[in-house]
Formats: C-alpha cells, sequence, structure tokens
C-alpha cells in the first residue's frame, strides 16, 4: 500500500515537513474539505458594489497574491504578499519584499494589516520600510 500524500510529499522534499505537521495540528478533521473553483475572476483589479477594491499585486510568497483595499475606512489589507517564499521554497537570504510593500503604500490609506503582526499607521508602515 502505498503511503497517503502528506508523507509521499515530505519524502520528496523533506522542506515540506513542517507545513504538513502545521496543517495537520490546524484541523481536527480534513473530511468533507473541498477546494472549490472560482466563481469570479480578474486580472489586475476587482472593485466590489461596496467600493472593497481587490488588487492582484503578486510577490515571492504566492504569484497570485492580492491585496484588499477598503477605501471609505483607509485600510488595506496586505495579507502575505511581501512575505518570503513558503519555507519548502526558500533559498538563502530570502527575506520580506519591502520594495513591494514600498510600492503599496498610499496617503489615501492609513492602516495597515498584514497576517502576521499587529496593523500599523502609515506612518509606521513607512518607517519600517525605509519610505
Amino acid at each position: 500500500m502505498e503511503p497517503p500524500l502528506p508523507a509521499r510529499a515530505v519524502r520528496g522534499n523533506p522542506r515540506l515537513g513542517p507545513s504538513f505537521r502545521a496543517r495537520a495540528l490546524a484541523v481536527d478533521s480534513w473530511d468533507g474539505f473541498a477546494v472549490l473553483p472560482p466563481t469570479r475572476t480578474f486580472a489586475d483589479e476587482l472593485t466590489l458594489p461596496t467600493g472593497v477594491v481587490a488588487r492582484h499585486v503578486g510577490g515571492r510568497h504566492a504569484a497570485d497574491s492580492a491585496v484588499v483595499l477598503v477605501p471609505d475606512s483607509g485600510v488595506a489589507l496586505l495579507g502575505d504578499c511581501f512575505y518570503p517564499p513558503p519555507a519548502h521554497l526558500r533559498e538563502p537570504g530570502d527575506g520580506l519584499d519591502l520594495d513591494l510593500v514600498r510600492g503599496l503604500l498610499d496617503d489615501d490609506y492609513h492602516w495597515y494589516a498584514a497576517s502576521h503582526t499587529e496593523p500599523v499607521t502609515l506612518e509606521q508602515a513607512r518607517a519600517a520600510v525605509g519610505a
């Protein structure tokens, strides 16, 4: 009998081990889990009826990274777009993509929230990335 996919994947690339372990600890059961195809796609930018904007920015963490901009609140949700590649793809010297962050800073947005840190003000973000 062939081992399950995670074991085969980790055998092929041991750097996947921490990712598979984290997923195993995060969810009690994957029964019934399904990845659904999108019902709507966009290439560069999509403005929702509420005025919220989803903007594709790419990045080394994931080529399909998008940020979400909430103009009426002055909030930019950055997610992981500027983080280094996932651990199993990371190379020595990979780090945060501060150039990407600098390009996202805008006087119209006063708060910036990334996935793994507390939200920061525009001034704090500029100071952090030397902008």
